[in-house]
């Protein structure tokens, strides 16, 4: 096993920044992942950490072994690749063994031995009725299943596992990852994992790394990193659906704190409005509070108190099976509430809205930092 370390990394294209001065350390055993969208530079930093590309600046480590100029087959990392990267002219069988077979082993394993490991990885993800097929008679699905049992069923260093599950069904996403997670804590291999799917991170990643654009936003914890959003960027990736914003500012009076949100005026609670005071009096914020946060008052409501209510009509109405969001309109402000349980009200009904303050997060509006809590 190894720690990877990645020191002020860049990776350039020409004139596009694709990995801008990142730096971050996996460290051994860790299950790492490195989240972000489409286009924020997973698959480059993979690339580097592999050898498939070259730093533009900056250095990696593998424990203290700088690997710049170490090519890809002598890194001793097992990759699994998006596009899967199978070899068509082998059958499902031929392609998991492959790597068993490199000139690079110094142990030659007997077809006994490759047997017994193909069979046990092919069972864990259900692709055992798949062994004789060629590459071209399978789904996207089960073609990136055997990518990634090809990938698994070596003894590396460090396994890169780039969107290994992102082609496949919602059932088999849930099983596989119970699987991956399962399968990395038994080996203890350090894994770097990257995916675009907030819900494959908190589930997957020991510490998630959270990037866009090629620049690092956050290296946290799966908690902290819903608790203590660094950033409004980091803020709307995370939660379902994502978490309301709002410009406002802070502004005292009668010795109490409020956020002017359209001219209405949020009570801060006591216990947090020193800090507040002290630094950021009549500063322009971003307040955020998330969905499950806000509450629906109806006439039949049992109100602990009445403040920070205000007024909204309902815009939409929105079932998941497990709960109900709401879309409510809020002066010329649209509010997303989400609640376990079915509200009684209809669409274009006033209803009244209740903000949990103790739950908000505020934000410089300059520079979107996370400023409370």
């Amino acid at each position: 096993m190894i720690k990877v370390k990645l020191e002020n990394v860049t990776k350039t294209f020409g004139e596009n920044i694709a990995i801008n001065n990142i730096s971050f350390t996996c460290n051994d055993g860790e299950f790492f992942v490195i989240f972000g969208p489409s286009g924020a530079g997973k698959t480059t930093l993979m690339n580097l950490i592999a050898g498939l590309e070259e730093p533009s600046k900056g250095f990696i480590y593998f424990n203290d072994r700088m690997v710049n100029n170490v090519e890809p087959r002598y890194r001793n990392v097992s990759y699994a690749f998006e596009n899967y990267s199978l070899y068509p002219h082998l059958n499902v069988y031929e392609n998991i063994c492959f790597p068993l077979k490199s000139p690079l082993r110094k142990d030659r394993l007997s077809k006994e031995k490759i047997d017994l490991l193909v069979n046990e990885i092919v069972e864990k993800l259900q692709i055992n009725d798949l062994l004789d097929r060629n590459i071209n008679q399978l789904s996207g699905g089960q073609r990136q299943r055997v990518a990634l049992a090809r990938a698994l069923i070596r003894e590396p260093d460090l396994y890169l596992l780039d969107e290994a599950i992102a082609h496949l069904d919602a059932k088999l996403k849930h099983s596989t990852r119970a699987i991956l997670k399962g399968f990395q804590k038994q080996k203890k291999v350090t894994t770097i994992y990257t995916t675009p799917d907030q819900l494959e991170a908190l589930a997957l990643g020991d510490r998630i790394a959270i990037i866009n654009q090629g620049t690092l936003q956050q290296l946290d914890t799966p908690e902290n990193v819903l608790k203590y959003p660094k950033n409004t960027f980091v803020a709307r990736l995370f939660g379902e659906p994502s978490i309301n914003l709002f410009n406002g500012k802070l502004i005292s009076r009668e010795q109490k704190m409020f956020i002017d949100i359209n001219g209405v005026s949020l009570l801060v609670p006591e216990e947090n409005k020193n800090l507040l005071y002290e630094k950021y009096k009549d500063s322009n914020i971003i307040m955020g509070i998330r969905p499950n946060d806000i509450s629906i008052i109806t006439k039949n409501s049992d109100i602990q108190n009445n403040s920070n209510i205000v007024v909204g009509v309902v815009k939409l109405i929105e079932f998941f099976g497990d709960s109900f969001v709401y879309l409510i309109k809020f002066d010329d402000l649209l509010v997303k509430v989400k609640s376990e349980s079915e509200i009684e009200v209809r669409i274009n009904e006033k209803v009244n809205l209740q903000f949990n303050m103790n739950k908000i997060f505020i934000f410089d509006k300059s520079t979107e930092e996370r400023i409370w809590p």
